[in-house]
Order: C-alpha cells, then sequence, then structure tokens
C-alpha cells in the first residue's frame, strides 16, 4: 500500500486533477504513485548508474543519436533509419535536405501571423515535431541559446525571427560567418546595446560577451582586450526604421587598437577574424557543441581532436559536430542516458514519441512552466543546464505535461492505434510495449513492476478496443513522469 504521505503531496500538488484533465481512466494508485521529492534525490543516482551499463546495438546507437541530434524517433522511424545503418544516418543528418516542402504546406495552413510571439513560438515548435531534418532545428535551438537573446527586451517579434532564421541559415556552417552575422543582428545589437557604442563612450556589453561568452570563455583575454574590442564595434547599429544593420562611420572609432597581441586600425570584423584564429576559441566552440550532444565536461584529449577538425575544416561548424556524433565518447556509457532532458527536449520529445494532435499552446505553457520559454532566455548566459532543470514544482508540471500528451492519444497516436492493432491484451506485453517506444529501454524494475499493474487494472477482466486504449494513454501519462524519461 502506497504511504499516505506520497497520496497527500501529490493530491496537493494537483497531479490527480492533472489526469482527469486528460479524460483518462487511471487507478487512483497512478496519480499518487509518484515521490516527486524522492524523485529529485533519485535522478542524480540513476544517472550515477548508468555508465555500468552494457555496451549498445547498432540500433541503441541509432536511437541514443537521434535523441541527442534531433527529439527522438518512432519505432516506424528506427526501423527505416536501421535499414540504413548508423554511418548512413549520421551521414543524412549532417547532410540534410535545403527545404522541406511537406513541412512548409503544413506551417502554411495554420494561417500565423508572424508578428505575434505565439504564432512565432507555434511556427518554431511546429518545426521542431514535424521535421524531416532533426539536427537543422536542435542547432538552431543550440544557437538559441548560445547566443542567448530575449524578446523581453528586444520587444521587437520581427527581430527575433530574423535571428532564428539567421541560425537557421547557418545552423552548420563557417565559426567567422556566424560570429559575423550575429554581430550585425538586430535582435542582438538591440538586446547587447549596440547603439549606444559609439566613439569616445564606446558600450562593452557586446565586446564582452563576444569574448566571454559566444567564442572564447574567461581566462583567454584580458580586460584591455574588451575595452579595445569594444572600441572596434563602434558605429555597428541597428536601423530600427529599416530593421537592419547599419554601419555609423561617423560614431565609429578608426584609431589604432590593439587586441589579443596585434595592433591595426580594426573594426569589427577584424575582431571577429583575430578571434577565430585562437586556438581558445576552437576548444571553447568545441566544447559547448560536446556538452549540448554528448555529456558535460569533456576530456581534454577529446577538445584537442575537435579544435583540430576546426582548423583543419575552415572553422565548419558541421564538421565539428559531424566528428561528435562519429566519436566513441558519444556513444560511450558516460554519454548514454545521462543528460537531463530540457523543457523543449522533453515537451517536444514526448510528443513526437507518443504522437496524437499538436497542441502548441500545451506545449508553450508546459515549457513556460517548467522554466523555458522560446525567445525568452533568462539572460544572455542563456538557460541551466543538467540536473539543474529538475525540483519538486517542476517535475509536476512534467508529469501534468504527460497528462496532456496522453490525453491527445485519444485521437489515435501511433502507439495507441499499433497497440490496438496488435491486439495487446497482456498487462506486462503492453506495458513493455508502451517503454520501450517512450523511454527506448526499459525503466528500473520497481517502477516496471508498476506499470504492469497499472496496464493489468486499466485492461480489465475482458480486454477490448477500448480498454486497450485506455491503459496504452494510462501508460504514456506515467511513463513520461519516470525519473527515466527526464533523461535522455
Amino acid at each position: 500500500m502506497l504511504d499516505r504521505n506520497r497520496r497527500r503531496f501529490l493530491k496537493a500538488a494537483g497531479a490527480t486533477s492533472a489526469l482527469a484533465a486528460a479524460s483518462l481512466s487511471v487507478p487512483k494508485a497512478a496519480a499518487c504513485y509518484f515521490d516527486y521529492e524522492q524523485m529529485v534525490a533519485d535522478l542524480p543516482k540513476l544517472i550515477a548508474s548508468v555508465p555500468t551499463i552494457r555496451s549498445l546495438t547498432e540500433r541503441e546507437k541509432i536511437a541514443h543519436l537521434l535523441r541527442r541530434a534531433g527529439f527522438g524517433a518512432t519505432e516506424a522511424e528506427l526501423d527505416a533509419y536501421e535499414q540504413k545503418g548508423l554511418d548512413r544516418t549520421i551521414t543524412e543528418l549532417v547532410n540534410y535536405p535545403v527545404s522541406e516542402p511537406k513541412l512548409e504546406d503544413a506551417i502554411s495552413k495554420l494561417n500565423l501571423r508572424m508578428d505575434r510571439l505565439a504564432d512565432v513560438q507555434t511556427w518554431w515548435i511546429t518545426r521542431m515535431v514535424l521535421t524531416e531534418r532533426p539536427l537543422l532545428e536542435k542547432m538552431v535551438f543550440f544557437w538559441h541559446g548560445h547566443f542567448a537573446t530575449s524578446i523581453r527586451k528586444v520587444n521587437n517579434v520581427s527581430y527575433m525571427l530574423q535571428q532564428n532564421q539567421f541560425f537557421r541559415s547557418n545552423a552548420l556552417g563557417d565559426f567567422r560567418e556566424i560570429l559575423l552575422g550575429i554581430s550585425k543582428d538586430p535582435a542582438m545589437l538591440v538586446w547587447l546595446d549596440s547603439n549606444s557604442n559609439r566613439k569616445g563612450a564606446p558600450n562593452e556589453n557586446y565586446g564582452r560577451e563576444l569574448l566571454e561568452l559566444f567564442s572564447m570563455g574567461i581566462g583567454n583575454y584580458t580586460e584591455s582586450d574588451v575595452k579595445e574590442a569594444a572600441r572596434a564595434f563602434t558605429g555597428w547599429h541597428v536601423d530600427n526604421q529599416k530593421g537592419a544593420f547599419v554601419f555609423n562611420s561617423r560614431l565609429h572609432d578608426d584609431g589604432l587598437k590593439t587586441f589579443l597581441g596585434r595592433t591595426g586600425n580594426f573594426d569589427g570584423t577584424d575582431i571577429i577574424d583575430i578571434d577565430v584564429q585562437q586556438l581558445a576559441t576552437a576548444k571553447f566552440i568545441s566544447k559547448k557543441l560536446f556538452s549540448f550532444f554528448a555529456y558535460e565536461n569533456p576530456e581534454p584529449e577529446i577538445l584537442g581532436k575537435l579544435a583540430d577538425v576546426y582548423f583543419k575544416s575552415n572553422r565548419s561548424i558541421k564538421a565539428i559536430v559531424e566528428a561528435i556524433l562519429r566519436s566513441e565518447e558519444f556513444y560511450s556509457p558516460k554519454g548514454v542516458f545521462t543528460m537531463v532532458r530540457s523543457p523543449v527536449d522533453l515537451v517536444v520529445s514526448a510528443r513526437r514519441l507518443a504522437g496524437g494532435q499538436i497542441n502548441i499552446g500545451a506545449m508553450v505553457a508546459a515549457m513556460r512552466r517548467s522554466g523555458q520559454e522560446l525567445f525568452a532566455p533568462p539572460d544572455v548566459s542563456g538557460w541551466e543546464t543538467g540536473i539543474e532543470w529538475i525540483s519538486t514544482a517542476r517535475l509536476l508540471e512534467r508529469f501534468n505535461y504527460g497528462a496532456t500528451v496522453a490525453g491527445a492519444a485519444a485521437n489515435g497516436t501511433d502507439i495507441v492505434s499499433q497497440a490496438r492493432a496488435k491486439r495487446i491484451v497482456d498487462p506486462v506485453a503492453l506495458a513493455d510495449f508502451v517503454s520501450t517506444r517512450i523511454l527506448q529501454r526499459y525503466p528500473q524494475e520497481e517502477r516496471r513492476r508498476y506499470l504492469e499493474r497499472l496496464a493489468r487494472e486499466s485492461l480489465g477482466t475482458s480486454p477490448n478496443n477500448q480498454t486497450i486504449e485506455r491503459a496504452t494513454r494510462s501508460l504514456i501519462a506515467v511513463i513520461t513522469a519516470t525519473p527515466e524519461f527526464q533523461l535522455e
């Protein structure tokens, strides 16, 4: 019997009402099974236990690849990629097609107004859910966090959309061109006060963040370098009437500047040209990418190899990402199921894996309540990562979203349709069927036994299509609330 404290905790938190809102006939035990405070404590233990897992099969490697280099793959997608093999799958991911006519057609039917933030969020989330170019959208998400810029200060939806499209056009491009482009990006120029950067009164905001957060990292430059970079970027302004970058030569400091040991009549382009030649820059962006795709704090030898790729490929982000995705470390026990899903990753992945109608409003709300809203990072350093995403309140929001996903299953998801078509009436088989498609692994034994019990109670004594659907939806709701689903 589950203890009363757990029941009291979740009842107070509203988990029961969330399941009811999704019209799920879930046994009462399901709504009060999870002790969220215990889950917060369990996640680090679960992460620490992962390095003992066995070697991955090729299918498991592909599933891992598509979780990290996208937002997860359905069983049908895994079948298709397994036929191609890991090597070809990576090749296709990094060499994605230029356009997606089906996606654009689907988006056009939404009749969005692209001058409204909610509609631009809908536009991007729809791309994440429906795209056949998962790495592209994952890279746009990466750059959005790397060059964190918020609508809260920019206050111009058009500028935010323009920046997002810049990331999409240059997702795997030359890092020099990316830095140069973001230095002229209207949203970034507003975000870091570039219009107040002028000769005689340089504003150091952009020059500092360029070196500290965007390219080199603390310890690889001096305060003098920041000041000289700021002088070089004087006159790099935004014309708010035209909504575009403008170089105001009258306000540009054209005097001699010394930056990273070199002296000249530098402007912003010169600063970037010097910056991207630095070993520190190569290692900094390599570390940021490796930490995003594989695991945090990569070993020095890994960064050394990726820095070599950076220089040999003329700063190609595509070459660095491909090297990461092909590395042994990426598929090592240290890298598999050890990363806490961000709210965006969790919400989009749950929707892609479970299927059903897209409820963008519910997705945006779930992301926001879990601590992450697209186009609104908290500050220039971007969002937190890892275990910092996990708290009792945030886990509850994640659980409530799982109930929303399960509710959408009433409209016929792949998993529900398949369970009905296969007539899976054995509770053990049904619990494993849903677990392996949502989690892409089995949960820990205690939770696995609970899921079997939940399936048995939901199926009833005379299973039919209705009870199979009810049980499958109940399992989706609960599985997306497990500690295992918080990790990718």
